[in-house]
């Protein structure tokens, strides 16, 4: 041992000491042995305790250059199903603040994963290019305490035809369905309402469900309609009509799965064959939505 060792009410005051492999010197501690590593172990049963005072937190720092720093917590007992090993982050009481874990890039960005204390004990996964927390940064998976899960920001959309639309299809017109949409949800503003094109943000596989609803059908022999993806049908449902009164109706509903990539469209498509000319109106409205169009990426 060397340098001076002081004691103040019964407490190792050190302003320098060396001890075996292990050097104390103010407020750092550092091993002294060539390569070695710095272990706090307790000498029994008790665990070791690292107070940091009443400013700062207890922090593992170094440079590796092309190593990898690891914190890890272990039991090394192998002979007992009870012999866990748990990582806490705790928070005290309901006026307190958010625990939770942070992964981070510095100045690029974070996420967080924990405990939002504000919005009803919520499991939160954010992020954000400044430091996310449960309760500040973007949302992008929440579960409730009752277990219900949502993903704020998976791309889906559901729109309905408000107004009925004129003279669209009939005499083998394929008419694209790109008027009188009305948005109930968009999340990402992934569907332009003003075109009736949806684009898919990501690549994946997507859901897609439509109904339809036509009038004015005087001289039509067959309607049908479709999910286009980039000049592609992934669905078609036709109805061959027989003898039916101007005042008639063709109602139909349909889903399909479509692979799509980022940068693909979908849309709906109709098309009536046997009349004059394109006398058929798309039927528009809510309570009910007669014609409607929604998507949803699933993986």
């Amino acid at each position: 041992m060397s340098s001076p060792v002081g004691f103040y009410n019964g407490v190792l005051n050190a302003l320098e000491a060396n001890v075996d492999n292990v050097n104390v010197n103010g407020n750092t501690i550092t091993a002294t042995n060539s390569g070695g590593d710095l272990i706090l172990a307790s000498n029994g049963s008790g665990g070791v305790i690292v107070d940091p005072g009443t400013t700062g937190g207890f922090s593992v720092s170094d440079t590796r250059a092309g190593g990898v720093v690891i914190n890890r917590v272990t039991n090394s007992d192998t002979g007992n199903t009870a012999s866990d090993s748990q990582l806490n982050a705790i928070t005290n009481g309901a006026g307190a603040g958010d625990p939770y874990l942070n992964c981070g890039i510095v100045a690029v960005r974070s996420w967080a994963w924990g405990v939002d204390n504000s919005d009803s004990d919520s499991l939160k996964e954010s992020t954000d290019a400044g430091t996310a927390s449960p309760s500040a940064g973007t949302v992008t998976r929440k579960v409730t305490s009752a277990g219900i899960q949502t993903l704020p920001l998976q791309p889906s959309f559901f729109a309905y035809v408000n107004a009925n639309i004129v003279n669209t299809t009939g005499n083998g017109t394929q008419y694209v369905i790109a008027a009188n949409w009305t948005e109930i949800s968009d999340a990402g503003s992934n569907f332009n309402a003003a075109t009736g094109v949806f684009t898919a943000p990501a690549t994946g596989m997507y859901q897609a469900d439509a109904a339809i609803n036509m009038g004015n059908l005087a001289g039509a022999t067959s309607v049908n309609y479709q999910f286009l993806s980039d000049g592609t049908s992934w669905y078609f449902h036709e109805s061959i009509i027989a003898a039916t009164p101007a005042s008639g109706r063709f109602a139909a509903t349909g889903s399909t799965k479509a692979y799509m990539v980022a940068g693909d469209t979908m849309a709906l498509r109709v098309q009536a064959q046997g009349a004059v000319g394109d006398t058929l109106t798309v039927i528009g409205g809510a309570a009910p939505y007669f014609t409607y169009f929604g998507m949803t990426l699933l993986t």
